[in-house]
């Protein structure tokens, strides 16, 4: 799986009322907040909060490249991206995965992506079947053409 499309979910939070200039947002975006968090039965596993953490680009046609930098790894990813009908959720492919994320905000300038995955697993340390919760969220803004 490609790091940077697959640490992890998001919190799922579908708005209604976001703004319809979703399908305008081609170009270049600044990855202006990268932050992931992990939960097994409420406790954090993983969490994280990444600044200015790379790019992504999404072109008219579909397809689009992110460069993440996770403390000094990068990692760069070729994707191809979709609106849902009511542009309330964006889908991002890569060749690896696929992640739906809730478009929780978004205007001329800014997005912001949730995602978010709720499973029943088995705790690793009593056998015992917990509540896992995978979140991830993508804030970013337009960079300058």
């Amino acid at each position: 799986m490609a790091m940077g499309l697959m640490v992890s979910g998001m919190l799922a939070a579908c708005v209604p009322g976001v703004d319809k200039v979703l399908v305008k947002k081609d170009g270049n975006w600044n990855i202006d907040g990268y932050n992931a968090l992990e939960l097994l039965d409420g406790d954090t596993l993983l969490a994280f909060e990444l600044t200015d953490a790379g790019t992504m680009t999404f072109a008219e046609d579909g397809s689009g490249t992110q460069i993440l930098d996770l403390l000094g790894i990068v990692d760069t990813t070729q994707f191809t991206w979709t609106y849902d009908a009511d542009m309330e959720q964006i889908t991002i492919r890569d060749d690896s995965s696929t992640t739906t994320y809730e478009v929780v905000e978004t205007d001329q300038d800014n997005q912001f992506f949730q995602w978010e995955e709720t499973s029943r697993v088995a705790d690793p340390f009593s056998g015992d079947t917990v509540e896992s919760v995978s979140r991830l969220e993508l804030m970013l803004s337009r960079l300058a053409e």
